[in-house]
């Protein structure tokens, strides 16, 4: 009795079929997994705002001092520098941290939130305090509030509060650099290197 095989036909059809399901199932996966990457960026600010109130109670009820800048949350607040970074985008930074044997230590970290400064524990009217850099979730960014309130903001409405997109303020920044000076001739900026980081961009008024 001879052994009958698969014919091609055959074959082509268990390959569609499976080509049908991962078609279905990926998308599904995908966004499951976005899903839990924003639950860990919801978890890293519940934890910045904790930080936030325990260092205000030690300030006189005063959040640090300046725009754009959580490092002083380091290390006594924020004891694992990953709660700075949210797992679907962040930025290397290089900063100064307190080292094992005493003094600094300089060292890339990675950052995701932007912090408004300048407003006390319980300061009305409500006002958000640290957002992501960019829309990263799903056409969302998470926002804490000086309440204490996360919202996934869409991004109209992230926008609307002030905020910018990282890579819109980096491309102002860069286009004002090499702008004309009065001379009518452009500075010629030092390029980065492929490894340099630089703190994120402070901006004022209502932008961070």
């Amino acid at each position: 009795m001879t052994r009958r095989g698969f014919t091609m036909v055959e074959m082509l059809g268990v390959i569609a079929v499976i080509a049908i399901l991962a078609g279905i199932l990926f998308p599904a996966f995908a966004k499951s997994r976005e899903q839990a990457r924003a639950h860990a960026c919801r978890m890293n600010l519940l934890n910045i705002g904790m930080a936030l109130r325990v260092y205000a109670a030690d300030h006189d009820g005063w959040y640090p001092p300046t725009d754009d800048d959580l490092l002083p949350l380091m290390p006594c607040y924020v004891t694992h520098e990953g709660v700075l970074a949210c797992p679907s985008y962040s930025r290397q930074v290089s900063t100064f941290v307190p080292a094992d044997g005493g003094g600094t230590e300089e060292r890339l970290i990675n950052l995701s939130y932007y912090y408004r400064a300048g407003r006390r524990h319980n300061q009305l009217p409500r006002a958000p305090l640290v957002s992501e850099y960019k829309i990263a979730h799903s056409d969302r960014a998470n926002v804490l509030f000086s309440d204490g309130a996360i919202e996934p903001l869409p991004g109209s409405a992230w926008r609307d509060l002030g905020f910018q997109p990282i890579e819109e303020i980096v491309e102002e920044e860069a286009e004002s650099d090499s702008a004309p000076g009065p001379s009518g001739a452009a500075p010629s900026a030092p390029a980065e290197p492929s490894g340099a980081k630089r703190r994120p961009p402070r901006g004022s008024g209502g932008r961070i």
